[in-house]
């Protein structure tokens, strides 16, 4: 997963308007919440994220 200018949102979007953050997954497969220009939260559609088991 690769931070872009298309997948990439402020703190403030996602605490204004979740459901926009939603559809930005939806059509991209993921999101990285930006909070004072650092990564703080990636939100990942299940459905097209690689996910490794434990071991």
């Amino acid at each position: 997963m690769a931070i872009t200018h298309e997948n990439r949102v402020t703190y403030d979007d996602m605490s204004q308007d979740f459901s926009a953050i939603a559809k930005l997954v939806d059509k991209t497969g993921s999101a990285v919440v930006m909070k004072d220009n650092l990564p703080r939260y990636v939100i990942l559609d299940p459905n097209s994220a690689r996910i490794y088991p434990a071991y």
